[in-house]
């Protein structure tokens, strides 16, 4: 009976000690995870907003560069594509000739944009940082052109609102695909 006892708190024991080991290695990934979406969003134009957004996603806890690189494009490439639905029904609604010439240009902009994210997805899998960065790039200056094609004419602020986060999550693309570029 004592040998069985003796065999119970061996294992439990042993058990016990997994699990803190567990747990002390998933603090340390999770912190040195945590250093890099600082040291990331630091780099970019809105830190606040980069903090934000790769917080938001719970892989961001344990992705190294290339991870957050995949999140940050994610992010982009949906907000390209919520945004082509925003200006489908911006032009559904007959909106007058000034901002439909606006939504055209749009329109091409961000087809553009969200085609270019997909492909940088596709790039950054494959490694190749370069062409992923290019198509991160693609994105910022698209959002960049719409928030000037938009400025100049009735300035739509719900439109204005979509390029403003177009350009900052394209920017953090930049920066996480720059940082790969360089091996940072």
């Amino acid at each position: 009976m004592a040998s069985q006892n003796h065999n119970l708190n061996h294992h439990f024991f042993l058990l016990v000690s997994q699990l803190v080991i567990i747990s002390l290695l998933f603090q340390h990934y999770s912190f040195a995870a945590t250093q890099l979406v600082s040291q990331v969003c630091q780099a970019t134009q809105d830190p606040n907003f980069c903090l934000q957004i790769l917080g938001a996603d719970k892989r961001s806890g344990t992705a190294d560069l290339k991870g957050l690189g995949i999140i940050s494009l994610e992010s982009t490439s949906s907000w390209a594509k919520a945004t082509q639905d925003q200006i489908r029904k911006l032009l559904s609604q007959h909106p007058g000739l000034d901002f439909k010439s606006v939504l055209d240009h749009c329109t091409v902009n961000y087809d553009g944009s969200a085609y270019a994210l997909q492909q940088g997805i596709q790039f950054l899998n494959a490694n190749d940082y370069a062409n992923a960065n290019d198509m991160a790039n693609v994105g910022w200056q698209n959002g960049n052109d719409c928030e000037r094609v938009n400025s100049q004419s009735v300035k739509n602020l719900s439109l204005r609102g979509s390029n403003q986060k177009m350009m900052k999550l394209s920017d953090m693309s930049r920066v996480i695909t720059g940082k790969l570029i360089n091996g940072s």
